[in-house]
């Protein structure tokens, strides 16, 4: 319910969330304001907000794209977490972060790249256990 009324939201424009947690620290400190703009796609090094679970939200890195049930989904990481997250699906994603604490946002090309270079270990390791069990 509480996503649903978000995406609604979302459809008139950005929206501001405010960060809790330390799981991207360096970029994004506890208490931060983001500004969360929807896109129709999204690239490797973004930092997206999207649903994680019934009633949570998350604001972390896309590592990049794995396919699943009903279309592709997003690998996403915390900056500070060993582990990729669970992919994505798309109809999670709220949207990208686009500014912090009144500022413009946008992930640089080093962003990028180290994004890029965590996905093949990240979807193999999520391909792997999918697999596996």
């Amino acid at each position: 319910m509480k996503f649903d009324i978000l995406t609604s939201f979302m459809q008139e424009g950005p929206l501001t969330f405010d960060i809790k947690g330390g799981c991207m620290q360096a970029v994004l400190p506890d208490g931060s304001q983001v500004r969360v703009e929807r896109r129709g796609w999204y690239v490797p090094g973004d930092i997206v907000t999207f649903r994680r679970g019934e009633n949570g939200i998350a604001t972390h890195r896309i590592l990049g794209y794995v396919p699943g049930r009903g279309g592709w989904r997003i690998l996403t990481r915390a900056d500070e977490a060993q582990r990729a997250d669970a992919p994505v699906p798309l109809a999670c994603v709220l949207g990208r972060v686009t500014g912090i604490d009144g500022h413009a946002y946008r992930p640089g090309l080093r962003d990028r790249l180290r994004a890029l270079g965590m996905w093949p270990l990240a979807a193999l390791t999520w391909m792997w256990g999918r697999h596996a069990g």
